[in-house]
């Protein structure tokens, strides 16, 4: 199979398109700032490893399942991360992520559940007395879970059913499950490869509540990796998508664990049984233990931007290799010249890079929030989450519609993108409830002068500003969130005066207008984001205009999905809104002349380009793979 491609070879096609005179390599720095050496290191050894990290499809979940665990432990061992980053280099935790969405996504959550959650939890939660199991997990030499959901409890975790009663005679806790809605769920290491479980549970000590606190337990034992006495662990089988996970119900028929396994930072019971905290009040407490799902957000949407960035390259790299009708009815034009293909593909390589600043905006706060105050980098953590989540299944679908029928296959990857989509919309933090919190701590920063809104460049009336000028779309997209923050704040308190309880406000009455505030802040603060990005010292003239090309694109077709709202409340006049329209057409041409160049700045390798679509599909099906992956000779 080696030797030159057909003429459906990416690379025979790549000369039909323009060459951008902006640098890649300086867009991708901009990108991944952070960690550069190791995301490299990482790429090239995944590259050498390709066997391994080849994904395979038509075999069992066992399979898949060992298949993740062995790359799992291949990255572990050779030290592309630590669970000591969080002291050393936090940032490097998200970068691992990120490369790892390019790769696998079932490898990249096995692998987030053990660093950030269960690693991260212990180095943050834990104690001289757990550095033990903390070296052992750091090496890799046994695999850790993470189990706060339970199957009653999820977004409502604080009302959790697992009990920690503490038996002073013999100065154990007593772990149990009384109920069958309080199995732990969704356990991600938990069926298969995890030693030990970081158990969430309501501790009681002297016949006292007081409050959820994180609990080490281990859970296999033996050669044989056996569950523990009283520990049942069920695998909770096939699912949508990501069966490389082993998922697991656990449940816990009154487990002893030695009093030292209370990971005791901020909370302690000594040995008389008097309990002692440096955290006033069981909610606070609830919300220190249950704090990683913080970072795990950022890990997700780092796994997921990833992922889209994949199905975006994979797409337009196909669109330039399929050939369709031209204007002299031979099939000898290619469908990224088209411009249904380009209207469906260009926002999203626009918001696609947008939210990658906005983003990086949001890890760097979380990694140095130095005079930040906490509720600010809750908010950014909470939104950006959602906003790549629904991007990456967003983008997947549309590419995978593009595609035909070879992005229905599932070496073109798509499916697996859609479904990894879908899973992270879920983990840690339903995106609508995230959402609810991102406006609930807006709102409130708002009211006690934490957070003030950025003043708009144009005084005048918002309808009379220019869609033809770009500090005033800026404007704009300050506007939509400016407006409806105060609309809100208005609706609120108004309600409260007239007698109203802010649950019947808040969850009755104005659901839609809590996501369109949270979803309007995310899209202002990465607009934000991507122009500090493209006003960046020490890059070419022409990345920053390549780059602004691309910001203007995110900004008028966030606008034109919202004019609707501008229209209604009016703040544009109908013949701007025609004139909005008219310019998307215009940008989404201009940039997609260089659409390919846009996503070779995403940075992957092309041995890491597998999908044959990407590639050479032509030559892909002159052999028999089964719609397997061949990865010995590239095509």
């Amino acid at each position: 199979m080696k030797g030159e491609g057909t003429a459906s070879s990416f690379h025979n096609n790549r000369s039909r398109f323009s060459q951008a005179s902006f640098n890649v390599e300086e867009i991708n720095e901009l990108l991944e700032p952070d960690n550069r050496d190791n995301r490299k290191n990482l790429r090239k050894f995944i590259a050498k490893n390709l066997p391994l990290f080849t994904p395979r499809f038509n075999v069992l979940q066992d399979q898949k399942q060992e298949q993740a665990f062995e790359q799992l432990k291949a990255i572990g061992k050779n030290k592309f991360i630590q669970i000591t980053d969080f002291r050393t280099n936090p940032l490097n935790i998200i970068a691992v992520h990120e490369v790892l969405g390019f790769v696998n996504g079932s490898t990249a959550t096995k692998l987030t559940v053990h660093y950030n959650l269960f690693g991260g939890t212990l180095i943050k939660l834990g104690t001289e007395r757990h550095r033990a199991v903390l070296e052992e997990a750091n090496n890799l030499d046994a695999t850790g879970c993470f189990a706060l959901t339970e199957l009653g409890y999820g977004n409502n975790a604080v009302e959790m059913e697992t009990t920690a009663v503490y038996d002073k005679e013999r100065k154990q806790f007593i772990i149990n499950s009384p109920t069958t809605k309080s199995a732990k769920f969704w356990i991600t290491n938990g069926a298969k490869h995890a030693k030990y479980a970081i158990v969430f549970a309501q501790l009681e000590v002297n016949q006292k509540q007081e409050g959820i606190h994180a609990f080490l337990v281990q859970i296999r034992d033996g050669p044989h990796n056996q569950p523990c006495p009283g520990v049942t662990i069920r695998e909770m089988g096939n699912k949508m998508e990501l069966d490389g996970v082993d998922n697991a119900l656990l449940m816990f028929d009154h487990v002893r664990v030695p009093r030292e396994n209370l990971l005791n930072r901020y909370s302690d019971v000594n040995e008389a049984g008097q309990f002692t905290s440096q955290i006033s009040g069981r909610r606070q407490r609830f919300i220190t233990v249950a704090d990683q799902l913080l970072t795990g957000r950022l890990c997700i949407a780092a796994m997921s931007l990833s992922s889209a960035k994949s199905a975006l390259n994979s797409a337009l790299r196909y669109a330039a290799t399929r050939l369709a009708a031209g204007p002299t009815g031979k099939s000898d034009t290619p469908i990224l010249d088209f411009q249904l293909q380009q209207r469906a593909l260009m926002p999203l390589l626009a918001r696609t890079y947008a939210l990658n600043f906005g983003f990086n905006h949001a890890k760097k706060c979380w990694s140095h929030p130095d005079g930040l105050p906490y509720s600010e980098v809750i908010r950014l953590c909470c939104s950006i989450k959602p906003l790549v989540t629904w991007n990456t299944e967003r983008v997947a679908s549309i590419c995978r519609e593009r595609c035909g029928g070879q992005g229905f296959l599932q070496a073109s990857s798509f499916a697996s993108i859609i479904g990894g989509a879908h899973a992270g919309m879920t983990a840690e933090g339903d995106n609508a409830i995230l959402m609810q919190k991102t406006t609930k701590e807006l709102l409130t920063d708002i009211s006690e002068g934490m957070f003030r809104f950025k003043p708009f460049k144009n005084s005048s009336k918002p309808s009379s500003w220019s869609v033809e000028k770009f500090d005033d779309l800026v404007d704009y997209i300050n506007l939509r969130f400016v407006s409806r923050a105060k609309k809100l704040n208005d609706l609120t308190l108004s309600g409260l005066k007239d007698g109203k309880q802010i649950f019947q406000i808040w969850m009755k009455e104005e659901s839609e207008l809590i996501q369109k505030v949270a979803r309007s802040y995310a899209e202002w603060f990465s607009l934000e984001s991507f122009i500090e990005a493209f006003n960046s010292k020490g890059i070419s003239e022409a990345t920053r205009e390549g780059l602004k090309d691309l910001c203007h694109l995110y900004v008028l077709t966030v606008l034109e999905e919202d004019l609707g709202y501008l229209l209604m409340n009016e703040l544009m006049t109908s013949a701007s809104a025609n004139k909005l329209v008219e310019l998307v057409n215009h940008q989404i041409a201009k940039v997609g002349k260089y659409a390919l160049d846009y996503a070779e700045g995403f940075g992957l390798p092309e041995e890491l380009i597998l999908a044959p679509i990407a590639n050479d599909w032509e030559k892909y099906n002159q052999f028999d793979f089964r719609g397997e992956l061949n990865t010995h000779a590239k095509l």
